[in-house]
């Protein structure tokens, strides 16, 4: 009696076909998925902005205090110049006090943060917003500032804060 012997597997042309195609698949969809990935960042910093104003927001009215929001470029003070750039730090703080609150490092992103003041460009930039005990702007100078984040890839995102404190799309 013959024995049969039945071996499984794929051969080598069966192989190298399969990586063929996968490697043409993966060429096509890479560059979708790191503009993906990009846009995703941008939005989360977008959130994080978010967070960082209703942080001291709530600060603000837990404290009974005046708590800022500021660009700083070290860390530890917010930037005294007119044009601030929004591109590395947030820092929030007692106004009283000066202390530090919270540090959100955005340095390594590589973002630019645009600021939109009542619909006009702002000139030179917002050094730095300030929240009451009624989670309020404290000097009610604007109606509305919209900060827009933009990525290294052009991928653009916003949010609008209003003089009530409330930050919205």
């Amino acid at each position: 009696m013959k024995k049969c012997i039945h071996v499984s597997g794929f051969t080598l042309i069966e192989l190298l076909v399969t990586m063929s195609i996968a490697a043409v698949l993966l060429s096509v969809a890479i560059p979708g998925f790191s503009s993906l990935i990009a846009a995703n960042e941008v939005n989360n910093t977008t959130a994080r902005l978010a967070n960082v104003f209703a942080y001291a927001r709530s600060e603000a009215v837990a404290r009974s205090e005046d708590i800022n929001v500021c660009a700083s470029t070290d860390g530890l003070t917010c930037n005294a110049v007119i044009a601030a750039s929004w591109n590395d730090r947030w820092l929030v703080t007692v106004d009283a006090t000066g202390e530090v609150l919270r540090v959100e490092d955005v340095s390594g992103l590589n973002i630019t943060v645009a600021i939109t003041d009542n619909l006009n460009v702002v000139q030179g930039g917002i050094v730095q917003t300030c929240f009451n005990r009624l989670g309020e702007e404290c000097d009610g100078l604007f109606l509305f500032v919209t900060f827009t984040i933009t990525g290294p890839n052009g991928q653009t995102s916003a949010k609008t804060l209003n003089r009530n404190g409330a930050v919205g799309l």
